[in-house]
């Protein structure tokens, strides 16, 4: 994923986030590709939708890979539609972080 400010140039300067996501293993994971930015941003992760998930998970959390804290996360799950909600993760997307899923 790309996330610049959306307005100036400044990505030119190297002002950008280049961000690789991924699920494995119930995990889904954000990694920063480009280590030489020094782009902040107020964005946050505000909700991961999963397709497809197969049963209501015990429970979720967030790592914020950075600072190592952990936090419960509100969920919902649709059965019917086999569809997970992660909500208000509180994570900003300029951080590495991981979302943990427990059967």
């Amino acid at each position: 994923m790309y996330l610049d400010d959306g307005i100036t140039r400044d990505h030119l300067k190297g002002e950008y986030l280049y961000i690789r996501l991924d699920m494995q293993n119930n995990v889904v994971r954000s990694r920063l590709l480009h280590s030489a930015s020094t782009y902040t941003t107020r964005v946050w992760l505000e909700r991961v939708q999963v397709v497809g998930f197969r049963s209501k998970p015990s429970s979720a959390t967030v790592k914020d890979v950075t600072s190592g804290g952990v936090t419960s996360l509100e969920f919902s799950y649709n059965s019917k539609l086999q569809l997970l909600t992660l909500r208000k993760t509180g994570v900003s997307m300029a951080s590495e972080w991981e979302i943990t899923i427990s059967p």
